[in-house]
């Protein structure tokens, strides 16, 4: 018997899975953690604690060694895979100069002028427009804002990365994090060099770009003894969340649709060739599959829209948004009338695109009475439409129809989502039996790279399973058609007020990190006052450090205060 561990960096904890490849029952544990609000940074910019993160994840690592009974010995591998957009930027020697998950923003301004700048281009080679959360545009903040961090620059790399580097001392990406940089040609499958230094940066600081599921290397005694686990294991390369997620629902075949529905809920389609939406409204990356591309359209933060009205509507469940969805059950399709928009974007890969979005409510005009479970029902009917509109655009991009969709990620664990997901979409949707499946994903890495499975797909074919289909129901699924077309009037009737308050909120934003930025630079250097008595060379050498004011005690009598 043989088990291999999945590593997952995600934006509320990091997991870690342990899986048994011959029966494929799967144990896991989660460490919650919060990313900090940079110093700073007006509430712009977040900070990655890379250390702390690490321990957490050998915390959640030595729980399912606990919970599991597995013995030690047994396990044979580990990968790892992390929320994408997530960057590292390290220095010669491995110091980490700037660390930030995805939702760090202070790289606003350098994604917009990329985007004003370079867009077009970039876009046309790596199936993807400029945006503010790309690691390529944290790259160019920084060197704007810390010429002497930059200037020693070696690498950038993703949160997964890191974290492998940290196990075994390798320091690699793999292609589906390489497409997230923003900076990758798809086509040609290499960093994208003469675009890199168009823009001003150095195609050094790019990694070597591997296989996600290739032996990286064993891990040392170090990590081994924090995780642990047996010094010498396989490390293997890992990937990004999503496609990880894909993998561990067992989308891996060309025209097939998967939902990883989390925090966000991208949509991706499988293709066996690079595509690149001519309008650039889609994304396109590439699978942690060898050889299987993807075409990406997201509907924006579905998971955190369900917390925060969960919240709203039950500030006393220790679940809110599982509370939230048991009480959309009770109510009827079409809720009452209300309609709601909230959390469900379309995406435009050509605009940055803050969450916005609207509940309407016509109580007054109702023959019932409206009680909470409709407007629970209503936000998650609206977060079901704004799937089906993204997938909309995917399909007149690849012209054709979705047969079915796969649905991993937390939302997965609900049939009352799968379900009304179902009706609205029209198509069957199979639900994941492993719900955290990005973990499963990266088990499938390590289990690759230990010799256990003869390819990730091989590995997904074999124990990613899904046992719970939903199919549309009669007279619902034809209801929701009509609704969704009220729904989508409604959305672009809506679109001006919605530009409108984008475009007030990215200017706070770019406000507060510009303040942030000019405060950081004021402060840059150390203010030091000197009481004791010094000559004009010590004065001097110490002025390097920072600026002095010089009062000597002696002459002056002033203490330190």
């Amino acid at each position: 018997m043989s088990s291999v561990i999945g590593l997952d960096i995600g934006g509320g904890g990091g997991r870690a899975l342990l899986l048994d490849t011959s029966s494929g029952e799967t144990t896991s544990a989660l460490v919650p953690w919060a990313f900090p609000q940079a110093v700073g940074t007006g509430g712009v910019g977040f900070d990655a604690d890379l250390d702390a993160m690490f321990l957490d994840l050998c915390t959640a690592t030595r729980r399912v060694l606990e919970q599991s009974g597995t013995p030690v010995e047994d396990v044979v591998g580990i990968a790892v895979s992390a929320m994408r957009f997530g960057t590292v930027i390290l220095g010669d020697h491995g110091e980490v100069l700037y660390a930030g998950p995805n939702r760090d923003g202070r790289a606003a301004l350098q994604g917009i002028t990329l985007a004003s700048e370079h867009g077009p281009e970039i876009a046309k080679r790596t199936g993807r427009f400029p945006n503010p959360g790309f690691p390529v545009a944290r790259l160019v903040w920084l060197a704007q804002t810390n010429a002497e961090a930059f200037a020693r620059a070696r690498s950038i790399v993703s949160l997964n990365d890191w974290v492998a580097y940290r196990l075994c001392g390798e320091l690699v990406t793999d292609r589906s994090q390489a497409c997230e940089t923003g900076i990758f040609d798809l086509a040609d499958g290499r960093w994208a060099d003469d675009l890199i230094e168009e823009i001003g940066l150095s195609p050094l600081v790019f990694p070597e770009v591997r296989v996600s599921g290739e032996k990286l290397g064993q891990l040392g005694a170090d990590a081994a003894e924090k995780l642990g686990l047996r010094p010498g294991i396989v490390v293997a390369v890992g990937g990004a969340d999503t496609q990880c997620g894909m993998l561990g629902v067992g989308a891996s075949r060309p025209g097939a649709v998967g939902i990883v529905a989390g925090t966000t809920a991208p949509v991706q389609w499988i293709l066996d060739e690079p595509r690149i939406d001519p309008e650039h409204r889609a994304w396109s990356g590439q699978h942690v599959v060898p050889g299987r591309f993807l075409l990406e359209a997201n509907p924006g933060p579905v998971g955190e829209a369900l917390d925060w009205i969960g919240r709203m509507l039950h500030p006393t469940s220790p679940r809110p948004a599982a509370a939230l969805l048991g009480s959309a059950a009770l109510a009827a399709p079409g809720s009452q009338g209300i309609l709601s928009t909230f959390g469900a974007g379309v995406q435009d890969g050509t605009r940055i695109q803050l969450p916005f979005g609207s509940i309407s409510l016509s109580h007054l005009l109702t023959s019932g009475r409206p009680e909470r479970s409709d407007l629970a029902r209503a936000v998650v009917e609206g977060l079901a439409f704004g799937l089906k509109k993204n997938l909309e655009l995917l399909e007149a991009v690849v012209s054709s129809k979705a047969e079915g969709v796969m649905l991993a990620g937390g939302l997965s664990r609900s049939d009352v989502f799968a379900q009304i997901l179902s009706d609205v979409l029209g198509v069957e949707v199979e639900a994941g039996d492993c719900h955290e499946a990005s973990a499963l994903g990266a088990a499938f890495c390590a289990g690759v790279g230990a010799g256990v499975f003869e390819s990730l797909e091989a590995g997904a074919r074999a124990l990613a399973r899904r046992s719970r289909r939903f199919s549309p129901e009669d007279g619902i699924s034809d209801r929701y058609q009509a609704l969704y077309a009220d729904w989508d009037r409604l959305r672009e009737a809506q679109a001006e007020s919605i530009a409108v308050g984008q475009q007030i909120k990215m200017v706070q934003m770019l406000t507060s990190a510009a303040d942030a930025d000019s405060q950081a630079k004021e402060l840059r250097r150390t203010r030091i006052l000197i009481s004791a008595s010094m000559d004009d060379e010590s004065l001097s050498a110490r002025g390097e450090l920072g600026d002095i004011t010089y009062k000597s005690f002696r002459e002056t009598h002033t203490l330190l205060t």
